[in-house]
């Protein structure tokens, strides 16, 4: 299922998963240029070709000494994808971009409520991660900027097609703290319930400023992609 279009069009909820469609534009630092992404719900063949190009370079990265907390996940044994994507309301998506996946997303819906607004439902980002190529390693730049950033758009257009209004919670690896509250997620500190890591939460404001944001780099990028295919021609 392939999931093409504008970022966050419409903006509001729908009544199925995936009628919000995503146009995902990443920042590709070797060209020099945005370069359009596909957005695609995950299935066998992508989780096999996850698993053979992610788990040799998070081990090259380890080599040279470069912390990847999720380092883990990818290297030792059962790969973490294939053990989440069969549990009981989970989605995952991954972004592939230049042939190859750039970025993975694990969405479950399994009644999790808002510690903003008591009682209010939230969706549960379980993974989210840029492949280990777009990472930096050591003094050089990652090939493809924004992974990130799309897959938590297209998070908090589930949860709006959901009927949540937006709000996604997800628990923070150590060293990414920094990350989501520039994208204005609130810090509710370390949870002890969970191994101590720290709990963010994306309330509805914050999630439609997200949305207007991709939905303004979305058009900027699509006008630089015509630029410079009007330049060149």
């Amino acid at each position: 299922h392939l999931l093409r279009g504008c970022a966050g069009e419409s903006g509001r909820p729908s009544n199925s998963y995936t009628e919000v469609p995503l146009r995902v534009w990443l920042y590709d630092t070797l060209l020099q240029r945005p370069s359009e992404a596909d957005l695609l719900r995950t299935a066998d063949d992508l989780v096999e070709r996850l698993n053979a190009t992610w788990a040799p370079h998070f081990q090259v990265r380890e080599q040279q000494r470069e912390s990847d907390k999720d380092f883990v996940l990818w290297t030792k044994g059962t790969r973490y994808l294939d053990l989440v994507t069969d549990l009981r309301d989970v989605r995952a998506y991954m972004l592939q971009c230049a042939g190859d996946i750039q970025g993975v997303l694990v969405l479950q819906d399994e009644g999790e409520t808002s510690r903003i607004v008591e009682g209010a439902p939230v969706l549960t980002v379980r993974y989210v991660a840029t492949a280990p190529w777009n990472r930096r390693l050591q003094s050089q730049p990652g090939r493809f900027r924004g992974v990130g950033t799309a897959l938590l758009v297209r998070s908090v257009s589930e949860s709006q097609a959901l009927g949540y209004e937006g709000r996604i919670g997800l628990h923070s690896l150590q060293g990414s703290d920094g990350f989501y509250r520039r994208l204005g997620f609130r810090d509710f500190g370390p949870d002890p319930a969970n191994r101590g890591m720290t709990y963010f939460e994306l309330d509805p404001v914050a999630s439609l400023r997200l949305i207007d944001w991709a939905n303004h780099r979305a058009a900027e990028c699509a006008m630089t992609e015509t630029s410079g295919r009007h330049a060149g021609s």
